[in-house]
């Protein structure tokens, strides 16, 4: 009987472990088709130019740049742009940025951004953000923002944020915040944040 119930534990496991395998298999392939980029042009340190429709490039220091319908590429320490359609891409370290219809994009090291209408998306260690209508992504240590209409997503470690119409969703921690309209999802670790409205979810404080 013993045997059995270890089996079973085994077989079934614990819903939070396999949402974080779940999200975590999305946010490989993201990874791995991040890493086969080509290397491309170049186009840096350029002043309000308009990038559109370009394969395979690394766009590295340009301010005020807007990007449409970018793929296989790599964005690095931009400022005050726009970003729209771009998939299988990395950015890295870019500021003031305004983001739409993402695809199996990395964000990391980013700051003052706003994402709307994506899909297979991961952010890590961002501030001061605004994201809407956002589905199978993950976001890991972020602070200091808005999220709106999330779903099917892994939330790993955010702190000062208010999160609204959420779900389907795995948090692991999220601290000193606001939940409200929480549906169908799990969080852990939810210390010191005020939760309202949540419906066939399970919140705990660790």
């Amino acid at each position: 009987m013993c045997i059995r119930d270890r089996y079973q534990r085994r077989v079934h496991g614990d819903k939070n472990i396999k949402d974080s395998m779940k999200y975590s298999l999305i946010i490989l392939s993201l990874y791995l088709a991040v890493f086969a980029l080509a290397s491309g042009k170049t186009y840096e340190n350029t002043v309000n130019q308009v990038f559109e429709d370009i394969v395979n490039a690394q766009f590295i220091n340009n301010t005020g740049a807007t990007f449409i319908n970018i793929a296989n590429s790599r964005f690095q320490n931009n400022r005050d742009s726009k970003y729209i359609s771009i998939s299988n891409a990395t950015i890295v370290g870019d500021q003031d940025i305004n983001c739409t219809k993402l695809s199996h994009v990395s964000i990391d090291n980013a700051r003052n951004i706003r994402i709307n209408d994506s899909s297979f998306i991961s952010v890590s260690n961002f501030t001061n953000y605004q994201v809407f209508n956002i589905e199978r992504s993950q976001f890991s240590r972020g602070n200091k923002g808005f999220l709106d209409e999330v779903s099917n997503t892994y939330l790993d470690n955010i702190l000062e944020s208010k999160l609204e119409h959420g779900q389907n969703l795995t948090i692991v921690g999220f601290t000193y915040g606001v939940i409200k309209k929480l549906k169908n999802s799990q969080c852990t670790g939810c210390n010191s944040t005020l939760i309202k409205k949540s419906k066939n979810s399970i919140v705990s404080e660790t």
